[in-house]
């Protein structure tokens, strides 16, 4: 089982790493995407007549607000929500393994609680394994849960949420 675990620990760490590459080089992209436009609006912008220069900023804004903007919101708030839906995951797939190494009978989705503490529970209390649930990185990653959470089931938007006080002390 030791064994299994290293390698869900390989497996989890190359997704992510894959997960981050995709990142940097969408936002990227996306930078390079909006300087093109810049460019190639401030050469029309060079070769009109100084009076039909005025509803050039209107053809470009739109584009512009999507590539500055729209899009790299999008993305990021997309790349929490596949992290984090990884993360649970292979959490989920370790107690799996473990239950069945063990010999344990209740699954782990038989338990109360969100996904990662269900984890937790199920790691800690029924298969008696050390879980670093004392470690700040525990903290960071119940944080980001309480902001996909906001993300996936309010649209970002705090005041949507019964637990507003809570969220702004993570943002």
């Amino acid at each position: 089982m030791h064994r299994q675990m290293i390698y869900l620990g390989m497996y989890v760490k190359l997704q992510f790493n894959e997960l981050e590459a995709f990142l940097v080089d969408a936002e990227n992209s996306l930078q390079s995407r909006c300087e093109h436009l810049v460019a190639r609006f401030s050469q029309e912008a060079a070769a009109l007549p100084e009076s039909d220069r005025e509803e050039l900023p209107g053809i470009y804004s739109e584009d512009f607000r999507r590539l500055s903007q729209s899009f790299p919101h999008l993305l990021r708030d997309s790349f929490l929500l596949t992290c984090f839906s990884l993360f649970e995951h292979e959490l989920e797939r370790a107690c799996d393994q473990v239950r069945n190494a063990l010999g344990i009978a209740l699954t782990q989705s038989e338990l109360h609680g969100s996904g990662i503490v269900r984890a937790q529970t199920y790691l800690k209390k029924l298969a008696a394994m050390p879980f670093p649930d004392e470690v700040a990185e525990w903290n960071e990653i119940v944080h980001y849960e309480a902001i996909r959470n906001l993300i996936a089931h309010c649209g970002g938007i705090v005041k949507r949420s019964r637990k507003q006080k809570a969220l702004r002390n993570h943002i």
